[in-house]
């Protein structure tokens, strides 16, 4: 997908996807359920040996909160490039392909959380 592609429209005030509203639930709750909803360790443990089999441990790991900022701005048309307008009377479409990205995407951007995380631990617990 390319983030060259036409301009975006982002609804205004839309809370972060609380606002734009979907056939069931809303944009932000869709891709905060993208990795999975499941809570047993059994669960857990294949998302994380999933992720980590995914994404390797990068050589450099950016702790810069600029790159970060970057990073989720530049994601902007992955998530909001669905059809409709988002809101009751005509909810957000999702694509097969919008919802493979999703996933593909939560994937990577969870292992690059926990990569940081796990730096960030490490430099302050020296």
């Amino acid at each position: 997908m390319s983030l060259r592609a036409s301009p975006i429209t982002i609804p205004a005030a839309n809370r972060g996807g609380n606002l734009v509203m979907l056939k069931s639930g809303n944009l932000h709750s869709y891709w905060d359920s993208r990795i999975g909803t499941g809570e047993t360790d059994r669960f857990l443990n294949q998302s994380a040996a999933t992720i980590q089999g995914r994404h390797p441990k990068p050589d450099r790991i950016d702790m810069s909160p600029e790159t970060w900022v970057k990073e989720s701005f530049e994601l902007r048309r992955r998530v909001y490039g669905f059809t409709g307008i988002g809101t009751e009377p005509s909810p957000a479409v999702l694509s097969d392909q919008y919802s493979l990205n999703a996933r593909t995407t939560a994937f990577a951007r969870a292992a690059i959380a926990g990569f940081r995380l796990a730096q960030f631990l490490k430099d302050r617990l020296r």
